[in-house]
């Protein structure tokens, strides 16, 4: 808030201010954050999946979830072949109970040719991702799969030992 006052409102400023907010779990003040994002910056793409993302993993209400999906729609028009906004709508589409739709947006993420991709897959998120879509839809060999490469990653998760077990 402090920055604020001496920065004013530049785009990066407040960025980083409601993403903050929303690390502290101040998830209405974060949004109101985002929103003057949205109204002084709506050509950005990243605001509107960052947001889009946290409000759809969160998953508080099924309006905040249909906010976040639209938000992640907003970013994917502005920049269609990032793999991050395309893992966030497959994430979306999981979360509002869309399997196949999801399934398949996240086979374009596992096949795209987007140079930051290697940098996804070392964050367990994707697999994760992945591998609950797969169990939802009880391609549990598929499923496992995912679960393993997010151990190959990260030997400690928890949640993938035990949908392992």
């Amino acid at each position: 808030m402090e920055a604020a006052k001496i920065g004013g409102e530049s785009q990066n400023l407040l960025f980083a201010y409601g993403s903050n907010l929303l690390m502290l779990q101040q998830i209405d003040s974060a949004i109101v954050v985002f929103k003057k994002i949205f109204e002084k910056y709506p050509q950005d793409a990243m605001a509107k999946n960052h947001l889009g993302y946290y409000l759809v993993d969160l998953n508080r209400n099924a309006e905040e979830l249909k906010w976040g999906s639209s938000l992640i729609d907003e970013a994917l028009k502005l920049s269609p072949s990032n793999v991050a906004y395309m893992d966030s709508k497959g994430w979306a589409l999981y979360r509002l109970g869309k399997y196949p739709e999801a399934l398949m947006m996240m086979e374009q993420v596992e096949t795209a040719e987007d140079s930051l991709k290697e940098m996804f897959y070392q964050d367990t998120s994707i697999y994760s991702h992945l591998a609950a879509i797969c169990q939802a839809l009880s391609l549990n060999t598929r499923a496992l799969d995912y679960y393993q490469r997010v151990l190959n990653i990260d030997p400690k998760n928890e949640n993938a030992k035990k949908q392992i077990e």
